[in-house]
């Protein structure tokens, strides 16, 4: 069974086939530019081909077309300050655990290690709030997620697309007790290269970090974490790690072939940032509560199936929410039309971290930043969010 995938742009790392597998034969080790790909241990394999059958790659995903689409945003100040847009992931996770559900997500683990995690209580659901910028850790989420559904519980699964396609190519079945959530995705970094990154931040041991604080704003975002006891932030155009994933130059080969980035979904919901609102939606501009949103943040909503229309109904009264359409929200979600693409500076990217780690990088990206753009992150952090809307709602 050495022939588990063809090259690269073949396998997104969804670890499907390491949950398959019956003899724990296959383990997920890095290549030399930190992403992980499945290695068989042969005196372990019994060729019984399970792994081939879960394969994304080997074996078609089902995908439907959105029935419907939603610009939403939670109600709760509070709650939309923790989120990465407009909160109707989190709406959607309380509402399962209320009813005795699991939910599945992203958390950071140990020392900013990315690994999907099993929440079964409201007050354990922070761990997986928020972005990610980096590819999660599957484990044995999906066995979990399994032994839940057998046992009657309803469980909501959030990820990636291919993550989603990986657990229902694992499944083999159709579950009723089943919600599944996928992301816009642009493509997912190595946990290597992020881990590295977080190192060249501080000396001192990192712990809360945070992809988009949204303290100042949706769209002028930091990144922070805690080190002595102490915030830290960088606004998140002064991140050479947040520029090369905004830019594309840092994804895992697959991703820039994937079969998820068009409008047919593997998911009963697909979540994004509802960028561009402003320019496809400006009548809602004039509506207090849209203004305000378009500031502390909006969710684009793609229900794909009854199920996901029927839980996206659940939800609706906690919500900001409108019609909108799947044209509109793609105008500026590119990857709902195509895959990411990257440039000559990939490999010059690569190139640097290999030879000489991801300090390299961060020098080689820093040089690209003006002295304007470094005065203009730092008045930005200066200036509280909500003076900011009223100047901005004044004019």
């Amino acid at each position: 069974m050495k022939d588990l995938y063809i090259n690269d742009n073949k396998c997104c790392g969804c670890e499907a086939c390491c949950n398959v597998c019956p003899k724990q034969a296959i383990t997920m080790k890095e290549n030399r530019r930190g992403f992980v790909y499945p290695s068989i241990d042969e005196d372990k394999c019994i060729n019984c081909g399970l792994c081939k059958s879960v394969c994304i790659y080997q074996n078609e995903v089902p995908k439907t077309s959105p029935l419907v689409a939603f610009a939403a945003a939670t109600k709760s100040k509070d709650l939309i300050k923790k989120t990465a847009s407009g909160g109707v992931f989190s709406v959607c996770a309380e509402k399962i655990l209320k009813q005795g559900g699991v939910v599945y997500g992203a958390a950071f683990a140990r020392e900013c290690h990315v690994k999907h995690t099993r929440v079964d209580a409201i007050g354990e659901l922070w761990k997986i709030q928020g972005s990610k910028y980096v590819q999660s850790e599957i484990g044995n989420s999906y066995k979990l997620a399994k032994s839940d559904l057998q046992q009657g519980k309803t469980v909501l699964f959030s990820g990636t697309p291919c993550q989603i396609a990986g657990l229902k190519n694992y499944l083999k079945k159709e579950y009723d007790n089943l919600y599944t959530i996928d992301l816009i995705c642009h493509g997912v970094p190595s946990q290597k290269m992020f881990l590295d990154y977080v190192a060249t931040l501080s000396s001192e041991k990192i712990e809360n970090f945070v992809f988009r604080d949204k303290t100042r704003g949706w769209k002028d975002f930091f990144l922070t974490w805690k080190e002595k006891n102490k915030r830290k932030r960088l606004h998140n155009k002064m991140s050479s790690y947040y520029r090369l994933f905004l830019t594309g130059e840092i994804y895992r080969e697959n991703c820039y072939s994937c079969q998820f980035a068009c409008m047919t979904r593997v998911s009963d919901i697909t979540l994004g940032d509802f960028w561009g609102f402003e320019k496809v939606h400006p009548e809602k501009l004039n509506e207090k509560k849209w203004r305000d949103q378009n500031w502390r943040g909006i969710s684009c909503v793609l229900a794909n199936t009854n199920k996901g229309i029927q839980l996206f109904d659940g939800v609706k009264p906690e919500l900001y929410v409108f019609e909108s359409s799947p044209d509109k929200i793609a105008v500026s979600n590119g990857q709902l039309k195509e895959p990411s693409k990257h440039t000559a500076i990939r490999e010059q990217v690569f190139d640097s971290y290999e030879k000489n780690g991801y300090r390299a990088v961060d020098q080689l990206m820093m040089k690209k930043i003006s002295k304007k753009q470094w005065i203009k992150s730092k008045i930005q952090t200066l200036v509280p969010l909500e003076l900011r809307i009223r100047i901005k709602n004044s004019k």
